[in-house]
């Protein structure tokens, strides 16, 4: 299967819903597909194209330029993420091909739903169940996780933990005030915050956190931190803490459904402005029993997960959307018999106006089963037919 996927944002952008599309196109393309992703995010080689994990990339503009990569790769299906969702969906109705949607986050069935769209997509793909229960049951979905590459986000071997616990991404959403709230009470603990690949970044001069610029290698982040913090305000997986728990770092998060089905029983939960919750949280993990309990629960819960079973779920509901799509392209019946009645139709018209007269029944199904067109016939009906004497 050849697919173009249009994502706005991509890698290097470290982010949940880039890393996730990347690991999806990953997958599939470990599969055997051939994926094509398109996208405005510049490389830091600032190449046009270049292949990453077995996926071509195309990085620079995408609008308008969606009809020449379908003209140039002639996929059989098209993906798109984010803001790329609605004008894809637009392209796929004009071309008639089947599109995809990976929905990362609450909007993206929501968008398209109140553009009067969502029905003209052939899959959702949501990254958790709660995303579904977000949206309408009634269309084609299948639930797939953001594969967890462990192996990219494993810490090194015999790293020992220098800070009490660690925020990824400093945006307003993900809660760094819990962050710089935890690290005034403890004033003697280290603290870490890794800039995050999109938004505004809350940033603040506290003696004992550190901050650092968005970084590929995760899994040293993972190996210097004891406790991993996700006070979001809203999820719709948690890919960060998921990664955390398959190094066995215990996870602190915000109460919510998301996290909750995510994260299972490999977290504690805490009410996002309950600061008083996330200190004692905090210090609970100070025993090195309750720990090796956290952490233990920690990695149970991440290997769960399961990237090649997701891929083939995925796998599966592909090759059941494009049967679906193929299945639309066929003619009815009805619809066949007016297109052989109006070639019918053409054929005597055309013998009577090459040998005035009408075609025998012979000549006539020769004519209307035959191989020609209409307008070979009207050229060459001459030829096919004697005139009468």
């Amino acid at each position: 299967m050849r697919i173009v996927s249009f994502c706005p944002r991509y890698l290097p952008v470290l982010a949940g819903g880039e890393t996730g599309a990347h690991g999806i196109h990953r997958a599939l393309a470990e599969r055997g597909h051939e994926v094509s992703v398109v996208t405005a995010t510049q490389c830091a080689e600032r190449r046009a194209r270049r292949r990453l994990d077995g996926v071509e990339v195309f990085h620079g503009r995408i609008r308008p330029a969606h009809l020449r990569y379908i003209e140039d790769l002639r996929p059989h299906a098209l993906f798109a993420q984010f803001e790329q969702a609605a004008p894809t969906v637009r392209v796929a109705m004009a071309t008639g091909l089947p599109v995809v949607i990976l929905c990362h986050g609450p909007y993206g069935y929501t968008e398209l739903a109140e553009a009067g769209l969502a029905q003209a997509v052939d899959l959702f793909v949501f990254n958790s169940t709660f995303l579904l229960n977000l949206a309408n049951r009634n269309v084609h979905h299948v639930v797939v996780s953001p594969p967890v590459d462990v192996d990219r986000v494993r810490a090194p071997e015999g790293a020992a933990p220098r800070y009490a616990a660690t925020l990824v991404n400093l945006f307003a959403n993900k809660g760094p005030h819990v962050l710089y709230e935890l690290a005034r009470r403890m004033p003697r603990r280290m603290f870490l915050g890794v800039r995050g690949g999109y938004g505004g970044q809350d940033e603040r001069s506290l003696p004992n956190v550190d901050l650092i610029d968005p970084t590929p290698n995760l899994g040293e982040v993972y190996g210097a931190s004891r406790v991993v913090l996700m006070p979001s305000a809203e999820e719709s997986f948690g890919m960060v803490a998921v990664e955390a728990q398959s190094n066995g770092v215990p996870v602190i998060a915000s109460d919510l459904p998301s996290l909750r089905e995510s994260l299972g029983t490999g977290a504690r939960f805490v009410d996002r402005e309950d600061l008083d919750g996330w200190e004692a949280a905090l210090r609970l993990l100070d025993d090195d029993r309750a720990y090796a309990d956290a952490s233990r629960r920690a990695r149970e819960n991440a290997a769960r997960f399961d990237a090649a079973r997701d891929a083939g779920d995925l796998e599966v509901a592909l090759e059941a959307t494009l049967r679906r799509w193929r299945w639309r392209q066929r003619p009815s019946l009805h619809r066949l018999e007016q297109e052989r009645a109006e070639r019918v139709r053409r054929v005597r018209e055309i013998v009577w106006r090459a040998a005035r007269r009408e075609p025998t029944q012979a000549e006539l199904l020769g004519l209307v089963d035959g191989t020609h067109s209409v307008a070979e016939l009207e050229r060459l009906a001459p030829q096919l037919v004697a005139p009468s004497a």
